[in-house]
């Protein structure tokens, strides 16, 4: 094999070999930022979930304040019996209004956790809107549905169910609390093994 030959050989194979090594950085370096969204989004998932919780705490919380009914639409010729008890449930539709841009966010949140965790993520949000959902309609009902006059046996369940759902009992026999601490157990079965796996990486690398 002569001399320049054999220079062309060993410049074609120091450039594949340059290349190679380009395209296993350029792979390892797409895993690693794959890995630091996977991380990001999971803290922030997470976080979420628990903010949820005490959001719903203070949604279905019975320490009421005078002026959270105050601009209630339609008070104005109501009876005395009527106007107490539609603004009794009215609080809760205003504090769900209120953070209405959290809950926003967190359901926009759910498409990013789709496409980066799957469709089992998603099973954590599901429960959160059912809870949202639920709230609102009984809140919605008990303000609409109460007129004077007697009620019925059938009136007074139906309408205890809605204050089950309503209020917050701070007990293991509440419904809703347990569907919101079942969704946060589940976000962090999902969540925590990326945060703890990343966080361990990192610290093995910084090492």
């Amino acid at each position: 094999m002569e001399l320049g030959n054999l220079a062309e050989w060993v410049l074609a194979l120091s450039a594949v070999a340059a290349s190679w090594q380009g395209i296993l950085s350029l792979s390892a370096w797409r895993h690693e930022e794959g890995g630091r969204r996977r991380m990001k989004v999971a803290e922030t998932a997470l976080a979420e979930f628990y903010e949820a919780r005490d959001i719903f705490k203070w949604v279905r919380s019975r320490a009421l304040q005078p002026e959270e009914s105050s601009d209630r639409p339609g008070r104005e010729g109501e009876t005395a019996g009527v106007q107490q008890q539609r603004d009794l449930y009215f609080p809760i539709l205003k504090r769900l209004a209120d953070d209405g841009e959290f809950f926003g966010r967190m359901r926009a949140r759910r498409y990013r956790v789709l496409a980066l965790f799957g469709p089992e993520a998603v099973a954590p949000y599901d429960l959160i809107e059912k809870v949202h959902g639920d709230i609102g309609t009984a809140a919605k009902m008990l303000i609409q549905t109460r007129q004077e006059g007697e009620t019925s046996k059938a009136e007074i369940a139906r309408d205890a169910a809605w204050q089950d759902t309503v209020w917050d009992d701070a007990d293991h026999t509440d419904a809703i609390n347990a569907i919101i601490e079942k969704a946060v157990h589940v976000a962090e079965e999902i969540f925590r093994p990326e945060i703890v796996g990343r966080e361990k990486s990192s610290s093995v690398i910084s090492a």
